[in-house]
């Protein structure tokens, strides 16, 4: 298994408008964003990932965690 987030990645501050998905972002020393989110509801959800004012929209399966990289 590849580690995304590497050793003395900073945690960036993450929030989340909907109860069942969790979201935690990283900066890796090199410049890179890692965004893990974890989807608990039981329900398939489209997600809005928003950072700096620009969006991407991400398919979130049900119980599923996902990694983007920015």
């Amino acid at each position: 298994m590849k580690t995304y987030v590497k050793q003395n990645a900073q945690r960036i501050a993450t929030s989340s408008n909907r109860d069942f998905l969790l979201s935690t972002t990283f900066m890796n020393e090199i410049g890179q964003m890692v965004n893990v989110i974890m989807n608990e509801s039981d329900n398939d959800t489209d997600v809005n990932l928003w950072i700096e004012g620009k969006a991407t929209k991400l398919f979130s399966p049900s119980h599923s965690i996902q990694t983007v990289l920015l």
